[in-house]
């Protein structure tokens, strides 16, 4: 089972304002830079999820482990954790923070909002069968967050070829992807997508061989009460 954490990130002030300042100093600057307070607010809840639920992975203190990105992007556990086999992933939108981590390999995405011109994007960067099934807004949004997954994980990230695999129908069950270029690993990974609410939908992907994707909700609250700590790893 992959399980993806979800959180919201409507919080009132105080908590918002605990987070920040429990973060560390770097993490709190690049926050802080964001433009919009929507922006600002999935990332100070995106950090503090993250090294949460790292930290009960790896028994140490939520700011012990560092990241360090690759050259295509994707962040990653470095310095003592770089071969923790540890590996975790983020997306935001809306009001939502959906967080994974997982023993591989492992992309997520959330999307709240389908795009007026989603047929004209379909047609451009989904394959014909995946462009049949995001004809409506709920379709769409199922193939874009597979898609993006897929990406995520195997560390392309949005500048990938979408057109080099293909994902399949919508299903809380994780299901093998169609590499379509004999070049790529996409059919080493598996996706499932699925519906949060009306307009919302999460994907994720894996690589290896989980069964089914089980979105389970976090309180971003409880962080907040728990603290994120500096003391030294504890296992």
């Amino acid at each position: 089972m992959l399980i993806v954490h979800l959180l919201r990130t409507d919080l009132d002030a105080d908590v918002l304002q605990g987070l920040t300042a429990a973060l560390l100093p770097h993490e709190r600057a690049r926050v802080l830079r964001r433009r919009r307070p929507d922006d600002q607010r999935h990332g100070i809840v995106a950090y503090a999820a993250l090294r949460h639920l790292l930290a009960a992975r790896l028994g140490c203190a939520p700011l012990e482990p560092r990241f360090e990105r690759t050259r295509l992007g994707k962040p990653h556990l470095a310095g003592a954790w770089h071969d923790a086999g540890v590996h975790f992933n983020v997306s935001h939108s809306g009001a939502w923070v959906a967080v994974a981590v997982a023993g591989h390999a492992v992309g997520v995405d959330v999307e709240c909002g389908c795009p007026p011109d989603h047929r004209d994007i379909a047609a451009r960067w989904f394959r014909p069968e995946e462009a049949h099934r995001a004809g409506t807004p709920a379709g769409f949004l199922s193939v874009w967050t597979a898609k993006e997954a897929v990406l995520k994980a195997s560390g392309e990230g949005l500048g990938g070829d979408w057109q080099a695999f293909a994902v399949p129908c919508a299903s809380p069950r994780l299901q093998p992807v169609e590499a379509l270029d004999a070049n790529t690993d996409h059919a080493s990974y598996r996706v499932a997508s699925q519906a949060l609410d009306d307009d919302c939908w999460i994907a994720a992907a894996v690589r290896g061989q989980a069964e089914m994707l089980e979105p389970r909700r976090l309180d971003v609250r409880s962080i907040a009460a728990a603290g994120l700590s500096s003391d030294s790893c504890i296992g």
